[in-house]
């Protein structure tokens, strides 16, 4: 398909054909050749899509460099009439901030899903804009939003699935209404799905993202939530997914793990916190730590700053030299 795009000579016939190639790469989990895919044709949805790779697999921070190529690519969907490429790419920009946690990206997100709404659209476009405002409401906790919204989607007759399948994103609605049973419902529909599909990286993404109180109405012992889990975490490290790792790997050890007595820590640091100073007292730079503790970039970015709050140090040196005083080296 890219190659008959090509001939054409045309950017909107390769923004069309990246569509459909890269939602079968990303669905698959197939990074490589979405990635190769993305370096090759640098624009359009490669943009996002690229992100969207970067934070699954742990592999980039989220700079100023990269809003600036959203921004840029934003202006080209508005120029154009591939109203159906934009509607795509905007609702990878929600899924790629609510990864991120970047404020403005979403912001960008909901401006362009509400443009949409407000213009001529398809119903396809429709859902996608829904489904990205639907995203913003979650991250917001917006109570109101997500209710008006959890009413659109639920009853609208297309099913979505890339990157969010339909039934993951109703299920954060009901979680942000308050509505537990319901979520429970919605994430283990989304599951069944997704395995059906073959769709791999939503697979350990829900298992990883699920409310606690859904778990534990899988099954009163545990099992449930157990295997997936463990059939999560497998398929996880399979794909190079280092943050869902992350976080799958926690649960499990929450779960299994008996209560023990919380060790206490000057400052009010955690163990991972110190866990990480250590490290930075060695000289250690963020890319090590990352390699040290397979943690994700932000997850390392994110403990140095509660660091540096924590012992009132204005740097990694002074850090370092808290951590000699207090014998945690």
């Amino acid at each position: 398909m890219l190659e008959l795009a090509e001939r054409r000579r045309g950017r909107t016939w390769i923004d069309r054909t990246l569509r459909p190639v890269l939602t079968a790469a990303v669905a698959r989990g197939d990074w490589d050749f979405a990635r190769e895919v993305c370096r090759r044709y640098p624009f359009g949805l490669s943009i996002p899509v690229t992100m969207f790779i970067d934070q699954m697999v742990g592999d980039a921070d989220f700079g100023l460099d990269t809003i600036d190529d959203v921004a840029r690519q934003d202006s080209y969907f508005r120029s154009t009439t591939d109203w159906i490429g934009r509607s795509s790419f905007v609702h990878m920009l929600a899924v790629v901030a609510r990864i991120t946690g970047d404020s403005g990206v979403l912001a960008l997100a909901e401006s362009n899903a509400v443009n949409i709404l407000s213009s001529e659209h398809q119903p396809n476009q429709e859902r996608a804009a829904n489904l990205t405002l639907a995203i913003v409401a979650v991250e917001r906790s917006d109570k109101d939003p997500a209710e008006r919204l959890y009413r659109s989607l639920v009853s609208a007759d297309q099913y979505y699935a890339w990157p969010l399948c339909s039934d993951r994103v109703l299920g954060l609605l009901s979680q942000t209404m308050g509505n537990g049973g319901q979520a429970q419902i919605h994430f283990e529909d989304a599951l069944v799905f997704c395995r059906n599909a073959g769709y791999r990286p939503n697979w350990p993404g829900l298992a990883a993202t699920t409310p606690t109180c859904c778990f534990a109405g899988m099954s009163q012992d545990g099992t449930k939530a157990m295997s997936l889990l463990d059939e999560s975490l497998a398929v996880s490290t399979e794909l190079g997914m280092r943050p869902l790792m992350e976080q799958i790997t926690e649960r499990l050890d929450r779960i299994q793990a008996p209560p023990l007595p919380a060790r206490t820590y000057p400052a009010g640091l955690s163990h991972r916190e110190v866990e990480v100073l250590r490290l930075i007292a060695f000289g250690k730079t963020d890319r090590e730590i990352v390699e040290e503790l397979f943690i994700s970039f932000r997850t390392v970015g994110n403990h140095v700053s509660n660091i540096l709050n924590k012992t009132n140090a204005s740097n990694r040196t002074e850090a370092a030299t808290f951590a000699a005083q207090q014998g945690l080296t």
